[in-house]
């Protein structure tokens, strides 16, 4: 049965570029439950994903899912895009050989809101990475869309996304906009001081983040920090 209640659908299947580089895309997966989707969260797309069957509740608890790099890699990041069915509680390790393995990531009685987490550690060389699910966070068995692995460089803005409270406003009311800093893996960071542009100049004006339509008519707003432009939001 589907879970229209949890399942985040893709728009479409899409492949995702970062300014690092994802050292999981040329790895080999498998998973102790679903293993023959468990490729289908390092193929970068986003409208496939790997699931641990929910089955029996007592076992489904207890699943892995695996990936080998094919060499030794250095790394310091890893990135999951959840489905709705995330983990609570959830364990990442490392090994050079396979067989002796180091934990980088615990987690325990996680509540998300932004199913697109980026869990960060001390430098590693490892081959091998094995995620282990502790406790599930819904009745479902636990999935996600796209597991990545990065060495990540110090965390620099790449962009910004400008977003709006709404899109019609009366004239004289104003509208909050919110902008929000990205890192090169999509993480929120800030995005220091940032000015804002309407275009054209006399449809309105943004004060505080706060954008006030002096006319009727459709205005675009932009955000900049530096040389970084936001989207377009068009009130």
């Amino acid at each position: 049965m589907r879970r229209n209640l949890l399942l985040t659908f893709a728009l479409a299947a899409s492949s995702v570029a970062f300014a690092q580089t994802n050292l999981a895309l040329t790895g080999t997966a498998t998973a102790t439950s679903g293993n023959d989707k468990a490729g289908w969260a390092i193929d970068n797309n986003e409208g496939t994903r790997w699931e641990a069957p929910a089955g029996d509740f007592a076992k489904s608890e207890d699943v892995s899912w695996s990936l080998d790099l094919g060499s030794v890699q250095t790394f310091n990041t890893i990135q999951i895009k959840w489905e709705g069915a995330y983990s609570k509680s959830f364990v990442i390790s490392v090994s050079e050989n396979g067989q002796n393995y180091t934990d980088v990531v615990t987690k325990t009685d996680v509540m998300l809101t932004d199913l697109l987490q980026n869990y960060s550690f001390d430098e590693v060389s490892a081959r091998y990475i094995k995620f282990r699910n502790v406790a599930r966070a819904t009745q479902w068995g636990v999935s996600f869309w796209e597991f990545r692995v990065f060495k990540m460089d110090a965390a620099t803005l790449t962009s910004i996304e400008l977003t709006s409270q709404t899109t019609v406003a009366k004239v004289g009311t104003g509208v909050m906009l919110t902008a929000t800093g990205k890192d090169q893996l999509g993480g929120a960071m800030d995005a220091g001081e940032m000015t804002f542009e309407v275009t054209p100049a006399e449809m309105g004006s943004v004060a505080g983040r706060v954008y006030t339509p002096a006319k009727a008519g459709e205005a675009t707003i932009v955000a900049k920090s530096g040389d970084i432009t936001s989207n377009e939001v068009k009130i």
